[in-house]
């Protein structure tokens, strides 16, 4: 819908034009976020498979951004009963266009406001894909263990050097993002690639440390890094790296 700047509820089952955003991340680089428009209409429940099947699932409002033209675009919300969810992850975001929430259980957003609104699930709009090359790993293992479960998820068919790693994390919206994903852990800390060797701190993938309030000279028993789960910490911890945690690994 372009001659309005609010977003109204409707079927998830309507067809519009579609947002996908993807998420990359690589060795030398923090990571970015591509929104990709899809010029197809579905429900709800189809741009969620949609999603799931060719990026990594419908959008959360902290990461919805859909251009200049205004128009309605399916986001992850949902109601179950009495109970409003995400199709992925958590966002704190609640933006109602007026006289919302309505009836309907999808929700739609306006690209250009931003403002949300009840839709009938069946009802066929655009929407918001977010893809990113994270993998979130609910086993609790050591820091090594973790190494080796990264390395051995999946290994390109003719490059044998293309494989998952423990996650580097740098700060800004790198750090911010990985700090949204760590929500879902099911451990109060999650691994990721930092190690102190060699009289420093390192990421196992060779990139830039860019933290600075580390200890210099962290005990034995302290000496892998780790992202908390608990929204008020805000920096990389150090910890014994035999404790079990989930662990984030990406390609």
């Amino acid at each position: 819908m372009f001659d309005t700047q609010h977003a109204y509820g409707t079927s998830c089952n309507s067809l519009r034009f579609a947002y996908c955003e993807y998420y990359h991340h690589n060795h030398y680089h923090h990571n970015h976020h591509r929104l990709v428009f899809v010029p197809q209409t579905m429900t709800w429940f189809e741009a969620k498979e949609y999603c799931t099947t060719s990026y990594w699932n419908l959008a959360t409002m902290h990461s919805t951004s859909a251009g200049k033209e205004n128009f309605l675009v399916w986001i992850g919300l949902y109601r179950e009963g009495e109970t409003w969810s995400w199709s992925a992850g958590e966002t704190e975001y609640e933006d109602w266009d007026n006289d919302e929430p309505g009836t309907g259980d999808c929700i739609t957003i306006a690209s250009d406001t931003k403002k949300m609104s009840t839709q009938d699930c069946s009802s066929r709009y655009p929407f918001t894909c977010f893809k990113d090359n994270l993998i979130l790993v609910k086993e609790n293992k050591t820091w090594e263990e973790a190494l080796e479960h990264c390395r051995s998820i999946w290994t390109h068919p003719h490059n044998s050097d293309i494989h998952y790693r423990l996650v580097s994390v740098q700060p800004g919206e790198d750090h911010a993002y990985m700090r949204f994903r760590v929500r879902e852990a099911t451990t109060e800390k999650v691994w990721v690639g930092l190690r102190f060797l060699v009289d420093q701190w390192r990421w196992v993938n060779g990139v830039d440390m860019l933290f600075s309030d580390l200890p210099e000279c962290p005990i034995e028993q302290q000496r892998c890094g780790a992202l908390s789960t608990n929204s008020n910490s805000s920096t990389l911890e150090p910890m014994d790296c035999l404790e079990t945690n989930n662990f984030l690994c990406y390609i």
